[in-house]
């Protein structure tokens, strides 16, 4: 996170150590009222920073009957970040500007083989498809964890990083994810849960999923007033007391709330630029079940970090040639 406050005004150091501290979120002062050009390029170039360079876990050592070498992320993922602030969206008048982001880079612990991948059919919807690449099992994928549901099935994929995984909940009709969607938002905490999944990994017969890339970049501003943040945007109303020095000369309010990020997943891995356990997925699966897991239609998928639940990245894809 980073905040950046016109150099006119007065920041006080005790809310930039707190945000340090607290918020691992650097306090900047920058020239709005002067130069704010300037100022617009040094936030973009923070969010380049703060996304750009792909870190390298440790590779999980394979099989050696397949030695090609597992494919580097081939989406520029650092473009993705330039710009978030478009020209003029900067100008004399900005008080204050507050961004956030998130990046996360882990590799598979069971990668897929891009001598696997292979064109397939998406069906969009029931009505319209498109060719696609998708990724198959290879013999890594033989046993995994797939939580089969009334309606839809959920995969859970390992992370070389044992702390997170991500869920595709894929349901069973072409056209299911709306209903799903509403499902999973009737009770979020019965069906966002590592639960979801069975501890005994299944037999996994055809496994097929879609590279993709996902991508969002959103102004907040008006989301947050929507669900009735009003304070922090009304100059007539904010209090920065804690923020700004008494003798700051004027009195501010938020003037952007920036968010930007995306995830992209392919045979290697994921990279992304961001309770209360129910009764009902309790279950057993036989021990002699075999699951196909075949995400040819449109599906959601889940980012979670393990050990307290908690969702990182969320998203949906309708159409994996579309980011």
């Amino acid at each position: 996170m980073g905040v950046w406050v016109d150099a006119a005004l007065r920041l006080n150091p005790a809310f930039a150590d707190v945000a340090a501290s607290q918020f691992r979120a650097a306090a900047r002062k920058v020239a709005f009222s002067d130069n704010p050009e300037a100022a617009r390029e040094e936030i973009n170039g923070w969010f380049r920073s703060e996304t750009g360079g792909l870190v390298q876990p440790d590779e999980r050592e394979i099989d050696s009957e397949d030695e090609e070498q597992l494919v580097q992320f081939d989406m520029d993922e650092k473009s993705l970040f330039d710009d978030i602030l478009a020209e003029g969206s900067i100008d004399a008048g900005t008080a204050v500007v507050l961004a956030s982001s998130l990046y996360f880079n882990c590799n598979w612990y069971d990668p897929f083989y891009p001598s696997g991948t292979e064109e397939g059919t998406f069906h969009v919807s029931p009505d319209h498809a498109v060719r696609a690449p998708f990724m198959t099992g290879n013999h890594l994928h033989t046993q995994m964890r797939i939580g089969c549901h009334p309606g839809f099935n959920v995969l859970r994929m390992s992370y070389t990083d044992r702390n997170f995984a991500m869920y595709i909940y894929l349901p069973d009709e072409l056209d299911g994810l709306p209903g799903l969607v509403r499902q999973i938002g009737s009770d979020p905490a019965a069906f966002l849960r590592k639960t979801i999944v069975p501890e005994k990994p299944v037999t996994v017969g055809k496994l097929r999923i879609p590279r993709f890339l996902v991508s969002l970049k959103v102004e907040a501003s008006r989301l947050l007033r929507d669900l009735g943040l009003d304070l922090p945007f009304d100059p007539a109303m904010a209090d920065f007391s804690a923020m700004l020095m008494p003798d700051s000369p004027q009195q501010v309010a938020v003037s952007a709330m920036l968010h930007q990020c995306f995830v992209s997943v392919n045979e290697k891995g994921t990279v992304a630029a961001a309770g209360t356990v129910g009764n009902m997925m309790g279950f057993a699966m036989p021990d002699d079940l075999i699951v196909d897991f075949v995400a040819d239609h449109p599906f959601l998928f889940f980012i979670m970090e393990e050990n307290i639940g908690l969702i990182v990245f969320a998203g949906q894809v309708v159409n994996p040639l579309l980011h």
